[in-house]
């Protein structure tokens, strides 16, 4: 009995970050394990009515919820009623967990009294998110760029149970992956571009080389550098075209008009996987769910474009159907093949949370190679969720949705129910 477990009473009850001091009565009518608190609580704690909160007790009082925000907007003026429809898809787990599934906006947040203002989840008739001043929430999905300050503070005020806060770059990726040993064979090998000589080295020792922004995403401002019999072959992205130098002096002349302007990476090469010179590569979701461990929601794979120097959102397909047609290989050896994709990808995950922060939704370019060796490209903080709905698979799209959800309330110390 929850009553019982309390030795005072006059106690704290706790919503997310928000906390009041009441006096606790016992009421016989009342089923067990369950309160009821007054209007003026209710009010200052900014809990609204007709909501399934779950309870439990916590720092010697009573925590009710879960209180879970979702961090989607900026501004108040970005949450439109669009927005808000759309992010219905987030509710998918909400009859598991109940309580106070909020959308939030950066500026308005109330540190000093504990409150926000955003929408709650009603699961009533119409299925609706309502405008309310509610508790600051004790968990926090992020999904939009945050100023350093505000991830620190944010960070401070959670107990940094606010997920998917760490920025990283390319460049910043490689130095965290180059402290596995494990991890490190699966990253192509990765130098800053601070000048051409760096890029003839790497050519030296690999033969073909991409050119990438630090802070580039969807492959804006990616260059291919190929060297054969003295010559420079380059395949810009930027511009769509395919040229070749002579000289290297010639070469380092038409590089630098684009190294100039913002940090470059050089990373080796990778040939990957192709059906019909179409090469392929993959999206790999890494998710934690209610478990608070890693977990491979889904693969998606591309088919790019013949000849193209990467698979740009080409053509989607399911992990084994590309295989199949692009190695050969067996239902079995495939499937093994995907075990060793997740273990991969698991040990990256491992080891950009070793850093302290706090990630639970990821997304990964690999690509495999004609040895099928799994190769890691990048790690995405922000990847788009809708990617399976292009292959018409909208059960990993839901898997998506729910999964950063329940790791919320797993991680704010509430149940997620198996039914």
């Amino acid at each position: 009995n929850l009553i019982a477990k309390l030795k005072y009473k006059n106690i704290n009850i706790y919503a997310g970050l928000k906390m009041e001091g009441v006096k606790l009565e016992a009421d016989d009518r009342l089923p067990e394990n369950r309160i009821r608190l007054s209007r003026d609580v209710m009010d200052k704690m900014g809990l609204p009515e007709n909501i399934n909160y779950q309870i439990m007790p916590c720092m010697g009082g009573i925590c009710i919820g879960p209180v879970i925000g979702l961090l989607m907007s900026r501004t108040k003026r970005g949450i439109t009623e669009r927005f808000l429809h759309d992010m219905l898809d987030y509710t998918l787990p909400y009859g598991r967990i109940g309580g106070l599934l909020c959308i939030m906006s950066l500026n308005k947040l109330d540190f000093k009294n504990k409150l926000i203002e955003g929408y709650y989840y009603n699961p009533g008739t119409g299925r609706k998110w309502i405008k309310a001043v509610l508790p600051f929430p004790s968990t926090i999905y992020r999904r939009v760029i945050l100023p350093k300050y505000m991830e620190s503070k944010l960070k401070r005020a959670t107990g940094n149970c606010i997920f998917n806060t760490g920025y990283f770059n390319k460049w910043e990726f490689w130095k965290m992956a180059s402290g596995s040993e494990y991890v490190k064979k699966h990253i192509p090998h990765t130098i800053m571009y601070d000048f051409f000589g760096n890029v003839e080295d790497m050519l030296d020792k690999y033969g073909s080389v991409y050119l990438k922004p630090v802070f580039g995403t969807l492959a804006r401002g990616l260059i291919k550098i190929d060297k054969k019999d003295g010559y420079y072959y380059v395949k810009n992205k930027v511009e769509n075209i395919d040229l070749h130098f002579g000289k290297s002096d010639e070469a380092k002349r038409y590089v630098n008009r684009y190294t100039g302007r913002t940090s470059y990476i050089i990373q080796q090469a990778i040939t990957p996987l192709r059906i019909n010179d179409r090469s392929m590569d993959f999206r790999v979701v890494m998710q934690k769910d209610e478990t608070k461990k890693w977990i491979c929601t889904g693969i998606v794979g591309f088919l790019g474009i013949r000849g193209n120097i990467c698979s740009n959102w080409g053509l989607q397909a399911a992990f084994e159907d590309l295989l199949s047609k692009a190695a050969k290989l067996s239902t079995d050896e495939i499937a093994k093949l995907r075990k060793e994709v997740i273990n991969v990808c698991t040990g990256v995950c491992r080891t950009i949370e070793s850093s302290g922060e706090n990630y639970g939704d990821l997304g990964f370019d690999i690509l495999i190679d004609s040895n099928l060796k799994i190769w890691v490209l990048e790690v995405n903080k922000r990847h788009f969720h809708v990617v399976p709905l292009w292959m018409n698979d909208t059960d990993m799209y839901y898997r998506i949705k729910s999964n950063p959800v329940k790791y919320a309330a797993a991680l704010s110390g509430f149940e997620v129910s198996s039914n």
